[in-house]
């Protein structure tokens, strides 16, 4: 039953690991507007701070706009001020009842920054990956020696895990390497 125990809790630690790497994949600019660019702006309205999501309509009219259509007009300026207050890079536009934003054209430096730092994220993954490997590589091991388990057991949950492995490194490769060609179209 360990072994099922260890399997378990490697899978699910992989699995917010790689969910961790896709959130932060989302959120890096390529040039196009999605709704996905404001997820976690937080706005200050009403005494409490509340993710822009959950106080307004978000929508994509092209792919180079955004419009923010709160369902309260009076969070309007709250919500105005959270986006300038954000890391966006875009200034919010007041039209009437709704917020325009402007998604600007990636410059060549700005695109090759960006997959810098991309790069940088997916290969700490990577690493997050192999680090959960080897702490339950250890747990194995330890029942191992503690007679827990036998070596068959051990042998087995062990390829499992390095099985489990690979294929998180394969969807954050393939994930790196969408995004990329992503950030590289012009």
């Amino acid at each position: 039953m360990l072994t099922g125990e260890v399997k378990k809790e490697t899978q699910d630690r992989m699995e917010k690991a790689f969910q961790h790497i896709q959130d932060k994949v989302k959120k890096v600019r390529t040039g196009s507007a999605h709704s996905s660019l404001l997820e976690g702006i937080k706005v200050s309205s009403y005494g409490s701070e509340q993710e822009l999501k959950h106080i307004a309509s978000i929508s994509c009219p092209d792919a180079r706009s955004l419009v923010i259509s709160p369902w309260d007009q009076n969070t309007l300026k709250d919500i105005e001020a959270a986006l300038i207050k954000s890391d966006l890079g875009m200034a919010p536009q007041r039209d009437g009842k709704v917020i325009r934003l402007r998604v600007p054209e990636l410059t060549e430096e700005r695109r090759e920054e960006l997959i810098r730092v991309f790069k940088k994220d997916v290969e700490k993954s990577r690493v997050e990956f192999r680090q959960i490997r080897k702490m339950m590589n250890e747990k194995v091991r330890k029942a191992l020696k503690e007679k827990q388990i036998s070596e068959d057991e051990a042998k087995d949950t062990e390829a499992d895990i390095q099985d489990m492995t690979d294929r998180f490194v394969k969807q954050v490769n393939e994930l790196s390497e969408k995004k990329q060609k992503e950030l590289i179209r012009v």
